[in-house]
């Protein structure tokens, strides 16, 4: 089968792992596979075929109308040339050209990676949805949501966990970290490590002000943030460097292997404002790490079956100080931190690549 992933742009993001995850999984498989971007620039590895449209993103309402006009040329050029049995966009500008341009004989499905996506533009889901062959969401969650209220046929709206790369993350366990200066500190502190770009949804200045209470009770600990780039970076790296606990601060930056500094941490933190199905609350899981996640729209609670896989705290917008109570409960109860450490790699195995491809292929019509 030949099937074509239609993204924006292969660049740090969980969007843009899923679908170097899935192409490996299905062309390992013997599908015919390519990915298919705006711009060449790729951080993920691909095995499968990569192809760019040559047509970044440009400023100003006439240059967009012409720079769409002209991705859908060069697209359909594509397609015709390639003739694909399946078509998944992802994000807003693959799945707007996706939805703009339909092929007699494809099989043309959008994707729908988070709460903030649907509730940016709920219309582009629903006009998508009557066009094309389905919506395919990340989560059962927010699948369920859109369902309700959106009026979403069961027919043509499905969910389908991430794919996570269970192999990459045992091997990246494994690699030295090579940085002494990190090193130095994860062996001198009790480290709440988090992973996400610095960006506003991801809460990282929600969390530095619940680090800083959890600092007045546990003097040991220490606040790692992995990720270097987002929309607030320069407002995360402000609030890390003016904390009167600096000093128990790392910023770590981008990292394509975090998982040795996951394994090496104390507890994982997400206090996410929103999400789809965050990938990197199940590579902590898979690093065999107690969770404290803030409740949101969607993932945590679904991922952590409502607490019984980790600690659930509340919203984390006006909720940093019950976000920190859960962070010391994490800290120093111990016999709850060993029994959410021993049933944080079980519930990781719950989300196999192989449950994750069969699904995907049973959505596609395969």
């Amino acid at each position: 089968m030949k099937i074509i992933f239609l993204i924006p742009e292969m660049l740090f993001g969980g969007s843009e792992r899923w679908v170097s995850n899935i192409s490996t999984e299905l062309t390992n498989m013997g599908h015919d596979v390519m990915v298919v971007a705006n711009v060449s620039d790729c951080d993920y590895p691909l095995i499968c075929r990569f192809e760019s449209l040559e047509t970044p993103a440009v400023s100003g309402k006439l240059n967009r109308v012409l720079n769409l006009l002209k991705r859908m040329k060069r697209y359909k050029k594509l397609i015709k040339r390639e003739k694909p049995d399946i078509i998944v966009s992802v994000r807003k500008a693959g799945n707007r050209l996706n939805t703009l341009c339909r092929f007699k004989g494809v099989k043309q499905f959008i994707s729908c990676r988070g709460f903030k996506d649907l509730m940016y533009d709920p219309r582009a889901f629903t006009t998508a949805e009557k066009k094309l062959d389905g919506i395919i969401f990340n989560s059962k969650q927010l699948c369920e949501y859109y369902r309700e209220h959106y009026n979403g046929s069961p027919d043509k709206t499905f969910f389908n966990y991430n794919l996570i790369d269970f192999e990459a993350i045992e091997n990246g366990k494994k690699q030295p970290l090579s940085d002494p200066e990190l090193e130095k500190f994860l062996e001198s502190h009790r480290t709440i490590t988090c992973v996400a770009r610095l960006a506003k949804l991801k809460g990282q200045e929600e969390l530095i002000r619940a680090f800083e209470m959890v600092k007045e009770k546990v003097p040991d600990a220490g606040l790692c943030l992995v990720g270097g780039k987002g929309d607030n970076a320069d407002n995360v790296i402000k609030a890390a460097k003016n904390s009167k606990f600096a000093e128990d601060i790392y910023l770590a930056g981008d990292r394509k292997n975090p998982f040795n500094i996951m394994c090496k941490s104390y507890v994982y933190a997400m206090p996410s404002i929103a999400e789809g199905f965050p990938n990197a609350l199940v590579e902590a899981l898979t690093c065999e790490l107690p969770i404290v996640a803030a409740r949101c729209m969607t993932g945590p609670a679904e991922i952590l079956e409502e607490g019984k896989y980790g600690i659930l705290s509340g919203p984390i917008e006006g909720g940093e100080e019950e976000l920190a109570e859960k962070l010391v409960l994490s800290l120093t109860d111990t016999a709850l931190y060993d029994k959410l450490k021993g049933l944080s790699y079980k519930r990781a195995m719950d989300f196999s690549a192989e449950k994750s491809v069969a699904d995907f292929m049973e959505i596609i019509g395969e």
